[in-house]
């Protein structure tokens, strides 16, 4: 019952989550920043560090910091089959993306807490969950004005890569 109860309230905040958000501006951190984030946090092994180090940086004000640590954090739990855990972790990183208007991040805490939902056999849920990004992905694609508000190109929204 726990798992469906997480599910409704993640469904619950996607939906509030996606509503008043579609006037705002996207948080713009540049590829260097990305990739320096990316190199500390990818540097960092085992859970145990991982939150000392997403804890850190959350003081520290480094907010896309911790939303990247959140993520890799989460990962590492769901490969020890913490996968409560790394929920809670991904489900973190999506409200804090959403806090930085970081659509990018965003979406990959959409598509992790599928993940996570898939490997705890909680199938319906993974299902909704991955199909928002997916259906993100395809109105920035429809609709060019969206482009500005998710920091993705035309080719990222339609499934290449840049």
């Amino acid at each position: 019952m726990p798992h469906l109860t997480k599910f409704i309230v993640t469904t619950l905040s996607l939906a509030m989550l996606l509503l008043p958000s579609c006037g705002r501006k996207t948080a713009t951190f540049s590829q260097a920043d990305r990739k320096a984030v990316e190199v500390a946090v990818r540097a960092v092994h085992g859970t145990d560090s991982l939150a000392a180090l997403q804890k850190r940086m959350e003081r520290k004000g480094n907010r896309l910091g911790s939303v990247v640590a959140l993520r890799e954090l989460g990962k590492a739990l769901r490969n020890e089959s913490r996968f409560e855990e790394a929920l809670d972790a991904h489900m973190e990183s999506l409200l804090q993306a959403e806090a930085l208007d970081d659509t990018l991040e965003w979406v990959q805490a959409l598509n992790n807490i599928g993940t996570d939902y898939r490997r705890m056999g909680v199938l319906d849920a993974a299902q909704t969950i991955t199909t928002v990004p997916r259906s993100l992905a395809m109105s920035v694609r429809t609709h060019p004005s969206l482009r500005g508000r998710t920091g993705l190109s035309r080719s990222t929204a339609s499934g290449t890569s840049t």
